[in-house]
């Protein structure tokens, strides 16, 4: 969360995937469905993590911007190998 929430604020979600996980445009849709009933306006960004490690750098993309100023509110623990 950044800055004062006003009346026009929007949540801006990144959802970072294994790369074996389904088509990124389907989950945003997914995900989209299920938040349906929030109260104010979201969008939310899917991702597989090889493009993300890929793209995060770059200072003109919002993955960097999610880098340095977001917030991880769910992390999966690491599976064992």
């Amino acid at each position: 969360v950044r800055g004062a929430m006003g009346g026009d604020s929007d949540l801006d979600v990144l959802v970072v995937t294994d790369d074996e996980a389904g088509e990124p445009h389907a989950e945003s849709a997914r995900l989209r469905r299920s938040l349906r009933d929030a109260r104010m306006a979201v969008d939310i960004l899917v991702v597989p993590v090889s493009e993300y490690e890929r793209l995060r750098q770059r200072w003109d993309l919002v993955y960097h911007e999610a880098t340095e100023h977001g917030r991880i509110v769910y992390e999966r623990p690491a599976t064992r190998a």
